[in-house]
């Protein structure tokens, strides 16, 4: 069970690193939140279908759930807002960096003290010496990467948008966690679907207050940037399946090493319109750096 939910959160990583990348192609079409609101909808219709021929689960069981259980969708959207308020400050790189230091410090956190249901699992040597690999990668990572557009310029060295992208990663692992917990009373895939179709609500709500894009640009956009919503369900259902079995902790950083084996595929290969980039020592070193570190926690 272990073995099966740690390939699948690797895998989610991965998907993760794939969706950040097309959501960022159709983000320049239509604009962050449409994008967002666009990937939400798409999530929404596929699991509505999906839970319509398995009808599998418990779907009604979430008036029953301790209420803390359903928040987790105000974390998921709240990541969203905060990057779409850190990028245009801080770059690109510098806001996902943070916001996977974020990650990370949140889920270890979270282990620890075992918040939100999650089984307590101390912070021992390994997770010290686990966080200087952890470090050390994220450094090597930023130090390696070359802005390639406007907007992965740093505008300002203001530290509050650092913060508030630290802020957005430690939500991403709040809400794993909330879902992973939500998952075993409703059912894994009734959980991803109630992340997305109130997700939706919320950014419908958002779109109109603060959207400054176009839907219009969607015409202009290659198909596969449509689908970032299935890439999501993905991405959410691994996370719901493998963190009750490995701890937030472990999973996070899984997420993180599927995420950069990705984006180092799209870059090495050009993928989606990205320009090439080479495989530079420093990349091998983050993922040999991931590597030790999750197999000290696993």
């Amino acid at each position: 069970m272990a073995i099966t939910g740690l390939i699948s959160i690797i895998f989610g990583g991965m998907i993760l690193g794939l969706q950040s990348s097309t959501n960022g192609r159709l983000s320049q079409k239509v604009g962050a939140l449409e994008a967002s609101l666009i990937n939400f909808v798409v999530g929404a219709i596929l699991l509505t279908f999906w839970l319509l021929f398995t009808r599998s689960g418990e779907i009604l069981r979430i008036f029953t759930v301790p209420k803390w259980q359903l928040l987790g969708v105000f974390f998921g959207t709240g990541y969203l807002v905060l990057m779409t308020l850190a990028v245009p400050k801080i770059g690109v790189v510098a806001a996902n960096i943070t916001a996977i230091a974020g990650q990370i410090m949140a889920s270890f956190i979270i282990d620890n003290f075992g918040f939100l249901g999650s089984n307590v699992i101390a912070f021992g040597v390994k997770r010290w010496m686990a966080t200087i690999l952890l470090i050390l990668a994220l450094v090597a990572l930023y130090q390696d990467q070359k802005p390639s557009s406007e907007m992965d310029k740093p505008k300002t060295k203001n530290p509050f948008f650092y913060l508030v992208a630290l802020v957005s990663g430690s939500f991403l692992s709040i809400e794993g966690t909330m879902y992973g917990e939500l998952g075993k009373t409703i059912g894994q895939f009734e959980s991803s679907f109630y992340n997305f179709f109130i997700g939706s609500l919320l950014l419908v709500v958002l779109v109109l207050l603060f959207g400054k894009g176009d839907f219009t640009g969607i015409r202009k956009s290659s198909n596969w940037y449509l689908i970032g919503g299935l890439y999501g369900v993905i991405y959410l259902t691994s996370l719901v399946f493998g963190i009750p079995a490995l701890g937030v902790g472990i999973a996070m950083i899984a997420i993180v090493l599927g995420q950069i084996v990705m984006s180092m595929l799209i870059e090495t290969f050009g993928w989606f319109e990205t320009p090439r980039q080479p495989l530079t020592f420093a990349k091998i070193l983050t993922l040999i750096f991931l590597l030790i570190a999750l197999t000290l926690i696993y």
